[in-house]
């Protein structure tokens, strides 16, 4: 038998509590007044557990070929020096440096900078400058090649050709006899100057460079235009040419001018 509703129900209580009133109208009184029934509450939908987050692991500070040196205070040349001469260690984390190494470095500065010094590498003009300066003598041209040629100054590189000095020898050179000695023999002349030291005439000079007696010891560009490649001679050379059994000096100087050279005779330099 089927189930009857709340409003059906209340039709027959209606019925039965007042005779003669009629099914059909108890019913719809019913309806009227009584409300629907409620619908049933959905189920709640499962909720699902959030996927847990990956764990990051910290990120790492490093330090590249710039940063590093700029964290430090070192300018470029400073730092290229320090790693030369192995005052700051090589970079531990994949060609770069960890914060351990910056901090590491950072509490040796003071025995770093003691070590590089604070001159940089320069050439052969500033080099000769500091040391006048130092000694308060005069440096020609030519000394600081001549001091690197001894063994006394090392060339720490090169810019367009040109040696660069090391800075650190410069700055701590004490020695003030080998500046003099080699400011005497390594002075430079071009070849008009060269002759007349020699006390030469210009065609004597020239026989002297073409039987191999004496040969620029370096070149240079002339300041005038056309630039023209300028040969320039070593004194130590000039002096070492003198001393040579091959010519008789005496009578070179002797000859007169629009006489032709005793030096012409001697033969050419082998090739």
């Amino acid at each position: 038998m089927p189930k009857r509703n709340a409003a059906q129900k209340a039709a027959r209580a209606a019925q039965q509590t007042t005779p003669g009133t009629g099914y059909q109208s108890a019913l719809n009184r019913a309806r009227a007044t009584t409300p629907p029934p409620a619908s049933p509450a959905p189920e709640p939908a499962p909720v699902s557990e959030p996927a847990p987050a990956p764990i990051k692991a910290p990120k790492v500070h490093t330090y590249g070929p710039r940063q590093f040196p700029d964290a430090l205070g070192l300018t470029e040349w400073e730092f290229e020096r320090a790693q030369r001469i192995g005052a700051v260690p090589s970079p531990d984390v994949a060609g770069r440096w960890s914060e351990d190494a910056l901090t590491a470095t950072a509490a040796r500065m003071s025995e770093i900078r003691e070590q590089i010094g604070t001159m940089p590498d320069v050439g052969a003009r500033r080099a000769e400058e500091h040391l006048s300066q130092r000694f308060g003598i005069t440096v020609v041209p030519g000394t600081a090649a001549e001091l690197s040629r001894r063994g006394h100054l090392p060339v720490r590189d090169y810019y367009k050709g040109h040696a660069l000095y090391c800075g650190v020898t410069l700055e701590r050179f004490k020695d003030r006899r080998k500046v003099v000695r080699a400011s005497a023999a390594g002075r430079l002349y071009m070849r008009d100057e060269a002759a007349r030291a020699l006390n030469l005439r210009p065609t004597d000079f020239a026989h002297l460079v073409r039987a191999g007696l004496l040969a620029p010891a370096t070149t240079v560009l002339s300041s005038v235009p056309p630039r023209v490649v300028v040969p320039l001679y070593r004194q130590a050379d000039m002096d070492r040419a003198v001393r040579s059994r091959r010519v008789d000096w005496d009578a070179v100087r002797a000859t007169p001018p629009g006489r032709p050279s005793p030096l012409a005779k001697l033969p050419d330099a082998k090739r």
